[in-house]
């Protein structure tokens, strides 16, 4: 076996409804923000335990899965990511409300912190740990804001949202050639495990299948249940039907 939420009601141990739900596609970055919280989880525990070898592989995980994030936010190549859309469709709101100057701010924090990952440098990499994490919590909190209005919004307007997250915003990493271990198995055991009392990998899960073709869903289905224990892989297949991709 190896977080962001939009509208779920019950952990998923606890949703056996036999009614198949609709997928919320903007979860895959609304709960990607969970994915990020259960990560700093993990290495908040490492570090009180001061595991300097496990907060190491937690960190390159936690990083690996941050940049595949960011790349949707920030766009990558010809992908424009979704800071451009939304300053596109609302007056450039991702500049004038901060978002941009928050990722600015939280990329130079992340070049130091890197630069004592790759100089072995644990002990430092843990002492400036909760300055980060509290950092890195502020610019997500920020994001939610603001973001998380003008997504209502845009379904309101009648925004092809799924176009755009496949064509605008995901696609910014989906090609990435470990994408699915990195992002997608990762993605799945930190929302199992840190799903705060809601569905958070099934809504994660359903979210993704809802953008992808059958080709792209094939690549990623194994790394879906890698990350998922056995019984969860069940319950969520029983819920949304994993062997295809669409709705």
């Amino acid at each position: 076996m190896g977080c962001c939420q939009v509208k779920n009601d019950a952990n998923d141990t606890m949703d056996k409804s036999s009614i198949k739900p609709d997928p919320i596609p903007f979860a895959i970055m609304r709960n990607g923000h969970e994915v990020i919280r259960g990560l700093m989880i993990e290495l908040d525990e490492a570090a009180q335990a001061n595991n300097e070898t496990k907060f190491a592989e937690l960190w390159k995980v936690f990083i690996i899965w941050m940049n595949h994030h960011a790349a949707m936010e920030d766009g990558k190549g010809r992908v424009k990511g979704f800071f451009a859309v939304l300053n596109e469709n609302f007056n450039n709101i991702a500049v004038s409300e901060g978002l941009e100057a928050h990722h600015s701010q939280l990329n130079n924090a992340t070049r130091i912190m890197e630069g004592y990952f790759y100089e072995k440098d644990y002990r430092s990499l843990i002492s400036n740990w909760s300055n980060y994490r509290k950092l890195n919590e502020k610019h997500l909190i920020a994001e939610e804001e603001i973001m998380m209005p003008k997504v209502q919004e845009m379904h309101k307007l009648g925004f092809p949202i799924k176009k755009n997250l496949a064509e605008d915003i995901v696609s910014a990493a989906w090609d990435e050639v470990n994408f699915g271990s990195e992002f997608v198995q990762v993605a799945c055991w930190v929302l199992e495990k840190h799903h705060g009392g809601m569905p958070r990998a099934r809504v994660f899960i359903h979210a993704l299948k809802s953008i992808t073709d059958e080709q792209r869903w094939a690549k990623w289905l194994p790394y879906v249940k890698a990350g998922l224990s056995p019984e969860q892989y069940f319950l969520i297949d029983s819920q949304i039907e994993l062997s295809s991709a669409g709705n």
